[in-house]
Order: structure tokens, then C-alpha cells, then sequence
């Protein structure tokens, strides 16, 4: 059983938080991506986009899910997804490639995004749980902050196409650690 009130508990669902807006932090290097990977900006576009429809999709089939795999199952599915997705475009150049890893990206998101706030709900109560909540906002916020400034400062230095799995590399490493 899971010592709801340990530090190390709260940080996780936190770290879950930290890390949902994530997959938006390419929006601000679409123009050299489009240079360094050969597409139009419709096609950086939909690179930039794609996550955003499949974690609406998969948002929806979670408690599906986690109905059949457990709530706990169902976030490492969705964290697995993430972490993998997230580093195959350090890999490829392939426009398609990428595309299918921005697709799963969504999707693990998806998988674990409504189970960061429901399971805050499950497992505290009163002022615990209120604080928790509020908590799990500002994570949200500060992550996608951190992110973005990190990804342009990357970007900046590095190949534009390593912008898509920067994010999750640091969200990978926040997880674990």
C-alpha cells in the first residue's frame, strides 16, 4: 500500500502535473523545423498539433483503461508511452516517424492526464486534498514555464528537430528521479 501522506507520494502525482503540457513546447521552434526537417509550416503545424487531438481522444478512453489495467497501471502505461514517444525523435528525421511518436505522445498523456487530478481526489481528503489540487495547478504551470524556457535554449544551440524530445527527456528525468 502507498503511504499517501509521504513526501516522495505527493511529488510523484506532482511530477505528473509538472509534465502534462509538455508536448506544446515545440510551438516556439516550428520555423526551424520546418528548415532542418524539409516540411511546410502545415506540416510543422500538425507535428505541433497532433498531441492535442489524441489526448482529447485517449482523455476519454483512460477510465476505460484504467478499468481494466488499475488505476497505478494505467499512469505507468501512459508515463511508458510518454518517455518512449517522447525520445524517438532524437533518432529520426523522418517526418512520418516523428508524427507517429507525436500521435503516442498524445496518447500517453491522454492516458494519465484526468488520473492526475482524480486520484489527488481518491487518495486525500480536507485541507490535504485542497492543497494537493492546488498544488497539481502550479505544477502544470510551472512545468510548461520550465519546459518552454529550457526547449528554446536547446533549440537555440542544438538541432531544431531534437526540440520534440527535450521535453520529454526532462520530464523522463523528473519522473525517475
Amino acid at each position: 500500500m502507498v503511504k499517501q501522506d509521504s513526501l516522495l507520494t505527493k511529488i510523484a502525482f506532482l511530477g505528473i502535473s509538472f509534465v502534462l503540457t509538455s508536448a506544446y513546447a515545440i510551438n516556439g521552434a516550428l520555423p526551424q523545423m520546418t528548415e532542418a526537417l524539409h516540411i511546410s509550416s502545415t506540416e510543422a503545424q500538425v507535428l505541433a498539433t497532433t498531441p492535442s487531438i489524441t489526448v482529447t481522444i485517449f482523455v476519454l478512453l483512460s477510465s476505460f483503461i484504467a478499468a481494466k489495467l488499475g488505476d497505478k497501471n494505467t499512469i505507468i502505461l501512459g508515463v511508458t508511452l510518454v518517455g518512449i514517444a517522447g525520445m524517438i525523435p532524437f533518432f529520426t528525421d523522418s517526418y512520418v516517424i516523428i508524427l507517429a511518436s507525436r500521435t503516442v505522445l498524445g496518447a500517453g498523456f491522454g492516458i494519465f492526464n484526468s488520473l492526475a487530478v482524480s486520484m489527488i481526489a481518491v487518495m486525500y481528503n480536507g485541507k490535504t486534498r485542497s492543497s494537493m489540487l492546488g498544488y497539481r495547478a502550479a505544477a502544470e504551470q510551472v512545468g510548461q514555464a520550465v519546459i518552454n524556457i529550457v526547449s528554446r535554449i536547446v533549440v537555440s544551440v542544438w538541432l531544431a528537430r531534437n526540440i520534440f524530445g527535450i521535453p520529454n527527456c526532462i520530464s523522463d528525468f523528473v519522473l525517475v528521479h
